[in-house]
Order: structure tokens, then C-alpha cells, then sequence
């Protein structure tokens, strides 16, 4: 069988591993360290820089260098997470024809979704090179809290540059998969996993190899990029302060400042103190202004604080829905570039009353358990030696390889270039604008509706953690219903993974009439979002009889599930 990558693409960086010689390993990057940064630069003259080489423009242009997008992708223009962080971002973004996003930069419009596509294909491009051979498959991680539109927004992205994705796999359970691996451990363990836009916690069962999800909690919109902007706040007020210069007037003052806020705060995990001086920030016709600030350990955990409660409150909301106390944790693994900040690191530690586990790499953990599994489902042999020869890192960056080819090979030769209107747009979108966000049509009894995404479903008015679960390898599976007037009894049971079809029983009654109305929800930042409807229709209940109605749920090796329902007599009949 052809290998399969394993790839994190994050808000921040993305990271690739693969399974090589019997163990998982980070594959290098030319120009780069072990992670890319997800940042694509559209150059004046037509060419395009991926990861280091555009990161180092976006101070120079802004406008034209794109990061972050990761927090974009499936999502609608009028999204309020959107909305919010319009002011953050430094290039335009706009509202399309159909509600999608839309990137200007150089005078052209593209989706997100483009950006996403751009950088996976680059780092599929450099692990083939690596390991000398076609990569064309991937299992891709994708944050727990990531909707259904989202998880089909970023599959579709791959696809559309030529990336079969095997499997999307939760980043806390790919995680986990990493700690774990070589380990004979029966643990019940939490993934605190707090990245660069995202935070997920998951509590997992460990036992015999098998992962399994007992709750989660997240959100999408709270993670490192979010503590760099309180920095950047707080230093463009004491300079507004300071000279009556608005910093956010002008992107590329306001560029230089988010820069040298992220690196701050990255000194500031080992030192007491860091100085933030820019000089000449923002000059003027009469006078020049310097940014100089020295930046204390003590006011960063200041200003932070508030976002690390929240994290605090996420994982007690998965702790509460896997019914667990921290004590009954045998272990809690630290994972994502943000939970290197000290204060974070103690916040956990006073929650769980011991220190966590931070012995795996928190950037590359989450790539490497997608190898993992991505080995797998290649039927790779996995070796519990080290190999006696590979191709080592420094034999592949001491080659002779043009970094700025390889971005010519992405751009020209396998994505394509940037869409120029936005109805070219449409292949990487049409899943986030027409996807679950509304309620589907009603169809018939019978046939199975794809609904596309993992995710928990319940009915609304019951908060998840009362609901009982239907487990299915790493998913978490809450079913309820509703009829046209009021709460139906939700039931669920524990299942095992040998078939990918899991079901769950609901009793009907006469009185009820001939329909009913099957709703889908999964999670979100503020409770429970509909996914999609169902309007099952002629289902007629004889005064004497005992029928119920079996739903189905089943989980995919891409992650969409899909649902059928029917209603079937006492006497076991449909």
C-alpha cells in the first residue's frame, strides 16, 4: 500500500510526519525547522513564498502575506469569531456572493480554503522528496472543536490538490496516540492541547492499544494567537498613550508590533523580563516615534490570565462530561507551542493537583500520532527497535535542493493560481457555505443522509454531559430526538468498532401521529448547533403495538458520518 503522511496543519505551523524504517519521525523542511509556519506570501512579480520565506515578508507587506487561515476555513463571512478578529488580521477579507470568505491580496480574491490547500501540498511535495517517492495520501488532525463544515472545508482543500485523506483525526486524540506510543499503559488521561488558535481537552481511556473518547470540551477561537494579541493591546495603548499614535492605523506598524509580541512572549517562557523596542515604528512628517517597552513575566501572566481560566473551564467541562473528577486522571499530557507559558503550565498543575506531563514535544506530537495511526492503515510494520539506518535530516537539508522551486512546483504546477473571481472559488467552499450550517430537506424513510463531520449530537435543550454516549473507536456519539412538540427520551449504549454502523433504539407511542422530526446537533463554543434535520415521514403506530424507531449512525474512515433511520414493529419487522 502506498504511505500515508501524517499532518498537523495548524493555525500557527504545520508539522508532517511519517512512518520510516519502522518509527514515526518528523520530516525536515529546506529553509525551515522541523515545523512550517502557515503563512503564503503573494510576491509583486507573480511567485509565491510558503512558510519561513513569507513569514519574513509579513512585515514588509501585510497585505499580500496570508496566516491564520486555519481559523477561516468552512466558516461564513458573518460568523461572529469572523467578525471579531476582522480588526486583528492585516489583510482584507470580504463577503462573497454567497456569504463565503473571501481574501483580496495583489488584486485577486481566493478562499481560505486555497491558503490550506497551498500548504499541504508543500509539505506533501517535501515528503516525498525526503523520502524519495509520490505521497499523495494523509491522515489530516483537525481540532476536536472543528464542525462539520470545517472538517469537509479542510478534506476538500486536500482533495483539490491531489491529497487522498485517509483519516481526519482529532488533534488531542493524535496526541495522545504519540504519548502513548510504545507504551503498555491502561490509563485514563487527559489531552490538554492548547495551539496556536485553538484549545481542545479530551479525556481518553487508554487500554490493550485502544483510544477511547469518555469527553471533550474546546474552542476554536481561544489560543495563542489571541494571548499575542492582549500584548499587542496593551503596547499599542501605552504608545497611543505615550505619542497619540494609533498603531492599528497602519498595518505594517501593527505588523511589526504582532511580531514582536509572539516573540516576547516566547522569551518570556524562560526569562523574567524582555525589552520590546522598535524603532521608528511609526514616523510622521513632524517627528519619529519608537516603540520601547520593557515587558515583565509578571505583567504577561497579568494580562493572560482571564484566557488561561477559560482553559481552566473547558477542562472541567470535559472532566464533567466523561463524569470524572482529577483525581481519577492517571495522567495529563501537555501538548500545542502555548502550553510551554509557565503560568499555564501551573494552572493545570493547581487544577489537577500534580504536575502534568510535558515530556512530549508539544509541536510535533500531534503530526506524529497521525503518523502513527497513518502507518497503520498503511499496514506498515511498526518496528519496537530503532531502525540501524535512515536517511537522516542532515543528509536530506545538505542536498542540493531550491526551496524556491518546490514553491513554483506547489503553486503552478499542482494548486493552480489564485482563483480570479470568486466564483473560481467554488471548489474549495461549496462544502462551508452549503454544508450543515442549514437544516437539510426532508427526506424519506429508508435511504441514509450524509451529513459530512464527527462531532456529538444531541437535542439542545440537554446540556451533553446528561446524555448517555454511544462510543465508537475515538468518537463520541450522543443521539436524541425530537418530535414536532417536545422532547423525545434520548438512550444510548456502549458499542464496539467492529462495524462502522452504530445504532441506538427510540420508542414511539400513538399518540405522536405519523411523523417526526430527527434532529442532528454537535458541539460549539457557546452550546449545541444544529447540523442538520430530518422530517421522517409515515410513521404510523398501531394503538397495540410496541415499535421503535432505529437510528443509525456511521463513522467513515474520513470522518463524515451518515444517518438512516426507520421505524420497525414489536415483531421485528420494518
Amino acid at each position: 500500500m502506498a504511505r500515508i503522511l501524517g499532518i498537523d496543519f495548524g493555525t500557527s505551523t504545520t508539522c508532517a510526519s511519517v512512518f520510516k524504517d519502522g518509527q514515526p519521525m518528523v520530516v525536515p523542511v529546506p529553509g525551515s525547522g522541523p515545523v512550517v509556519p502557515s503563512y503564503v506570501h503573494l510576491r509583486e512579480d507573480g511567485k509565491y513564498l510558503i512558510g519561513d520565506g513569507a513569514k519574513a515578508e509579513a512585515i514588509a507587506d501585510p497585505y499580500s502575506t496570508i496566516w491564520a487561515a486555519k481559523r477561516l476555513i468552512g466558516r461564513t463571512f458573518d460568523d461572529p469569531g469572523v467578525q471579531n478578529c476582522l480588526e486583528k488580521l492585516p489583510y482584507m477579507i470580504q463577503a462573497g456572493s454567497r456569504g463565503e470568505i473571501n481574501i483580496c491580496a495583489r488584486d485577486k480574491k481566493f478562499p481560505p480554503e486555497w491558503i490550506a490547500s497551498v500548504i499541504l501540498r508543500f509539505v506533501a511535495n517535501n515528503a516525498g522528496r525526503f523520502l524519495g517517492e509520490t505521497v499523495n495520501q494523509a491522515v489530516i488532525t483537525v481540532p476536536g472543536s472543528f464542525g462539520p463544515e470545517q472538517r469537509e472545508a479542510l478534506k476538500k482543500s486536500a482533495e483539490k490538490v491531489g491529497i487522498q485523506v485517509v483519516r481526519l483525526l482529532n488533534e488531542p486524540t493524535s496526541a495522545a496516540l504519540a504519548w502513548g506510543y510504545h507504551k503498555n499503559a491502561e490509563q485514563t488521561i487527559a489531552v490538554f492541547d492548547l495551539g496556536g488558535g485553538t484549545i481542545d481537552i479530551s479525556i481518553l481511556g487508554v487500554a490493550g492499544g485502544k483510544y477511547q473518547l469518555l469527553g471533550s470540551a474546546g474552542d476554536p477561537w481561544l489560543g495563542g494567537e489571541d494571548f499575542d494579541n492582549l500584548i499587542v493591546d496593551r503596547l499599542a495603548g501605552d504608545f497611543r498613550h505615550k505619542y497619540g499614535f494609533n498603531i492599528y492605523s497602519d498595518k505594517i506598524a501593527h505588523q511589526r508590533l504582532k511580531i514582536a509580541a509572539e516573540n516576547a512572549k516566547i522569551e518570556l517562557s524562560t526569562a523574567d523580563s524582555t525589552r520590546v523596542y522598535l524603532p521608528t515604528i511609526m514616523p510622521d512628517l513632524s517627528r519619529v516615534a519608537d516603540m520601547d517597552y520593557a515587558l515583565t513575566r509578571q505583567e504577561l501572566e497579568s494580562l493572560v490570565a482571564p484566557l488561561i481560566s477559560r482553559t481552566i473551564d473547558l477542562f472541567r467541562s470535559a472532566l464533567t462530561a466523561a463524569k470524572l473528577s482529577p483525581d481519577r486522571l492517571d495522567n495529563v499530557i501537555m501538548v500545542g507551542g502555548t502550553t510551554r507559558m509557565p503560568l499555564v503550565q501551573r494552572r493545570v498543575a493547581e487544577f489537577i493537583r500534580r504536575e502534568p506531563d510535558c515530556s512530549i514535544n508539544p509541536d510535533q506530537a500531534v503530526s506524529i500520532g497521525a503518523a502513527i495511526l497513518a502507518a497503520g492503515l498503511a499496514g506498515e510494520k511498526v518496528s519496537l527497535t530503532p531502525p540501524a539506518t535512515t536517511r537522516t535530516e542532515e543528509e536530506y537539508l545538505s542536498g542540493n535542493i531550491d526551496i524556491h522551486a518546490m514553491y513554483d512546483e506547489v503553486l503552478h504546477r499542482q494548486v493552480g493560481d489564485v482563483p480570479a473571481a470568486p466564483g473560481a472559488a467554488g471548489g474549495w467552499v461549496a462544502g462551508a457555505v452549503a454544508g450543515m450550517a442549514a437544516p437539510a430537506a426532508a427526506r424519506p424513510l429508508g435511504g441514509p443522509s450524509v451529513l459530512g463531520g464527527t462531532a456529538a449530537v444531541a437535542p439542545a435543550p440537554v446540556p451533553f454531559a446528561s446524555l448517555p454516549q454511544l462510543l465508537v473507536d475515538v468518537h463520541s456519539l450522543a443521539i436524541g430526538q425530537h418530535d414536532f412538540d417536545r422532547l423525545l427520551a434520548a438512550a444510548g449504549e456502549n458499542v464496539t468498532a467492529k462495524s462502522p454502523w452504530v445504532s441506538g433504539a427510540f420508542a414511539l407511542s400513538p399518540e405522536r401521529g405519523e411523523g417526526l422530526k430527527l434532529q442532528v446537533f454537535v458541539p460549539g463554543p457557546a452550546g449545541p448547533l444544529l447540523a442538520g434535520e430530518f422530517v421522517i415521514q409515515s410513521v404510523r403506530v398501531e394503538p397495540n403495538a410496541a415499535p421503535h424507531l432505529v437510528v443509525s449512525f456511521n463513522v467513515n474512515k474520513a470522518a463524515p458520518f451518515a444517518l438512516n433511520a426507520r421505524a420497525q414493529t414489536g415483531g421485528g419487522q420494518p
